[in-house]
């Protein structure tokens, strides 16, 4: 039996009576987990354990032949639940579950990664809403993804090649680039990271620019990822 630490990302129905859990592990990457419905007898953990963005603690028996893990002694880490109830940081962690969910495919550890997510999650739950903490997130998300815009160019640079994700000085001859506002946009967000990371906020109007960067951006070089449900409910509140 191993130990491992993961974050549940979701569950959906398998069969009458059971379910099935994603979630990414610390220490194995992503892990589908095979698990009898909290109302039967044989359940042997509390339904809050399986909600979105909740950390937890349990037990598998790893076969190199099987996608569907059986876990046991189930534990509860820490629950970001409760971040569910206040409406604007809702928008936002439905947002980045739809992300997490559609871009993580790794079936092995990123012990960095892991930490990442979970920074975010801590500081969205204890921290005053931020309004550009989702695009704080796509940005450094894309590192560990392997598509980070490439900085040579930062200041020279007046197009941004969203297919080779670097600044340019003139239109590329394909149509994946960003005109020059949004463009200036994007370099001053990059330029301003740690700043917007602790409580400068962008306009309505950058953050409507960058969303719309970020949603191309990602469609360019996630592979099978054409579309992001969730972010017309971040598009409706920058309105």
């Amino acid at each position: 039996m191993q130990s491992v630490r993961g974050i549940v990302l979701n569950t959906f129905r398998f069969a009458e009576k059971k379910i099935i859990a994603k979630v990414y592990s610390k220490n194995l990457g992503l892990l589908s987990l095979l698990l009898h419905s909290a109302s039967t007898k044989k359940s042997s953990y509390k339904p809050a354990f399986f909600l979105p963005f909740t950390e937890i603690d349990f037990q598998i028996q790893l076969s190199s032949n099987k996608t569907l893990h059986h876990p046991s002694e189930i534990n509860l880490v820490q629950s970001f639940s409760d971040t569910f109830s206040h409406p604007l940081k809702n928008s936002q962690l439905i947002f980045l579950n739809e992300v997490l969910i559609k871009c993580l495919k790794e079936e092995h550890a990123n012990n960095d990664l892991y930490d990442f997510v979970i920074a975010f999650l801590e500081q969205i739950s204890t921290q005053n809403f931020n309004p550009d903490l989702h695009l704080l997130f796509l940005l450094e998300f894309t590192s560990y993804l392997g598509f980070y815009p490439h900085l040579e160019n930062t200041n020279t640079g007046i197009y941004f090649d969203l297919l080779e994700g670097v600044f340019v000085n003139t239109p590329t001859p394909h149509p994946n680039y960003c005109d020059r506002e949004s463009t200036e946009t994007f370099k001053n967000f990059i330029l301003n990271y740690d700043k917007l990371k602790t409580g400068k906020i962008l306009s309505s109007t950058e953050r409507k620019q960058l969303l719309n960067l970020f949603k191309l951006f990602y469609f360019l070089h996630v592979p099978g990822l054409h579309e992001l449900k969730s972010i017309a409910v971040l598009e409706q509140l920058n309105s």
